[in-house]
């Protein structure tokens, strides 16, 4: 006897549902923000095929449409953004500008460099500035390493934050000044970016900068500082690396105490 099981083919495709890209091109403006979220990820699961009618709609879109449609596109990838993203790059409203600032250096389009490297030239707008130094960093071209270095003297904390993070990512023989003169920046951010940087690729010319950056202002710049230190078994850190023991707290002088261990062989009792 054979027995013939039926089972509802729903059972099987649960995510199976789909959901017309105009509908899902509407929903991006919706007022209900979870809406929005799921309308933009089906959109991005849609790939290539989603890009011809969002650029239709984003072309008489409102500022919340090309904001938002800057981002799918960026995610979906599609080389066919690329002319519309270049035009919103210089959109009347800034935040369109810098989300599609960073969705360019996602479509992959080599030649797409020299239009980003003029922006963080340029641009009037810190904020289109940081973007540019951002993307910049997706290409992986050392052509735009001097315009990196030269983005550490922006007049904008935020600038000089993208452009030494990005730094990291495009390493070049001039990237080791860089990253040495950023560690005595006015900002935070940017000196502990700068520290961290030279503990991880171990610039051996920054062991005097790292001892300096055992008595920063930040915790945490001191901590990579030890990092850095230990990285370079810089024995004559030890009398920094003291200091710590007796005037810091918490992680810092933990891993004072370890690095103390390691470089010296000596086992310091913190009292």
């Amino acid at each position: 006897m054979v027995l013939f099981i039926f089972i509802p083919l729903a059972l099987f495709c649960v995510s199976c549902e789909t959901f017309p890209t105009d509908q899902l091109i509407e929903d991006l403006t919706h007022s209900a923000s979870e809406k929005r979220r799921k309308a933009s990820y089906r959109l991005v699961d849609q790939g290539d095929q989603a890009v011809p009618p969002l650029l239709e709609a984003m072309e008489m879109g409102s500022d919340t449409l090309r904001y938002i449609g800057a981002q799918i596109l960026g995610r979906i990838g599609s080389p066919h953004a690329e002319k519309m993203l270049l035009n919103l790059s210089h959109d009347k409203n800034l935040h369109v500008q810098k989300k599609a600032i960073l969705a360019l250096s996602k479509i992959h389009v080599p030649a797409l460099i020299d239009t980003i490297e003029q922006i963080l030239n340029t641009s009037p707008q810190p904020e289109l500035r940081a973007a540019a130094a951002e993307s910049i960093a997706s290409f992986r071209d050392t052509s735009a390493s001097e315009s990196l270095v030269n983005a550490l003297e922006d007049t904008a904390a935020l600038v000089r934050q993208s452009a030494i993070a990005s730094i990291n990512k495009i390493w070049t023989n001039r990237s080791i000044q860089g990253v040495l003169r950023s560690m005595d920046d006015d900002d935070e951010k940017v000196r502990y970016i700068a520290t961290q940087i030279a503990a991880i690729r171990r610039i051996e010319t920054a062991r005097s900068k790292l001892r300096d950056a055992l008595y920063d202002s930040s915790p945490w710049i001191r901590i990579e500082a030890i990092r850095g230190i230990l990285a370079l078994s810089d024995t004559a850190a030890a009398e920094g690396l003291v200091d710590i023991l007796k005037y810091g707290q918490g992680e810092e002088v933990t891993a004072a105490q370890e690095a103390l261990r390691t470089l010296t062989g000596i086992e310091y009792v913190i009292e």
